[in-house]
């Protein structure tokens, strides 16, 4: 059986990996990728108004 430190230096290696990949999959968005998000974001809520300008009309 392995002893506990080679446990913990497994452990902390592998946390080291994940973020490391962690920090380069958050990098930074361009230009369009935030063009497109701010465009879904507003059809989003375009859509949801909608909806609730439906509900809340009286029979």
């Amino acid at each position: 059986m392995p002893s506990p430190e080679w446990i913990w230096a497994i452990g902390i290696i592998a946390l080291a990996i994940a973020m490391g990949y962690g920090v380069m999959r958050a990098r930074r968005r361009t230009a369009a990728e935030r063009a497109t998000t701010e465009h879904v974001t507003r059809e989003g809520y375009r859509a949801e108004d909608l909806q609730e300008k439906k509900r809340s009309l009286p029979d």
